[in-house]
């Protein structure tokens, strides 16, 4: 079994405006205000986070086109598709183009494709990720896409609560 992981980032054209959806990242998520890099020098910045994120596709189609005779399973921080609860309103509001900063669209990775020169693309068996809150666990494509992110807490005075009220904490899967 091979695992490939990559934070991912975004490319934030969930909507097809990543320069609106890099704006209103930037004023909004805490990622580019709290988040320093270069020792601490400069502040993380959404083209920072879109550089990072094409490296990752590449990373992940790379790992994708290898030959291997078992399961791989890719893990990342940021989801992979667009999710079934987003109906954005026209025009888009600040919270809607907001959520291209938590996911893009990578269900290209997630069908099998010919060797165009550079190997057939082989999907990942599973493709787990986090940072929506959110649970899930569903087929798209060739690939199942699961998140059992717990999210914040639990927050006084209810000691047991997490964002995510679907979080299971002794969730087993098998591959």
């Amino acid at each position: 079994m091979t695992f490939a992981g990559a934070t991912t980032w975004t490319d934030f054209d969930l909507f097809g405006d990543p320069h609106r959806a890099m704006g209103v990242a930037a004023e909004r998520m805490n990622d580019f205000r709290k988040i320093r890099i270069g020792r601490h020098a400069k502040r993380f910045r959404p083209s920072y986070a879109l550089a990072r994120h094409l490296q990752a596709r590449s990373f992940f189609e790379l790992e994708m086109r290898k030959p291997r005779s078992g399961k791989l399973v890719v893990i990342s921080h940021h989801a992979p598709h667009a999710g079934a609860a987003l109906a954005p309103s026209d025009p888009l509001g600040p919270d809607e183009i907001l959520s291209a900063a938590y996911r893009s669209d990578l269900t290209a990775l997630m069908r099998p494709a010919a060797n165009d020169g550079r190997g057939a693309l082989k999907p990942a068996d599973l493709w787990i990720y986090g940072h929506t809150h959110e649970s899930e666990d569903t087929m798209i494509c060739a690939t199942r896409v699961l998140s059992n992110a717990k999210g914040y807490g639990p927050w006084p005075p209810q000691q047991h609560a997490w964002d995510n009220r679907n979080f299971d904490p002794n969730l087993i899967i098998e591959i």
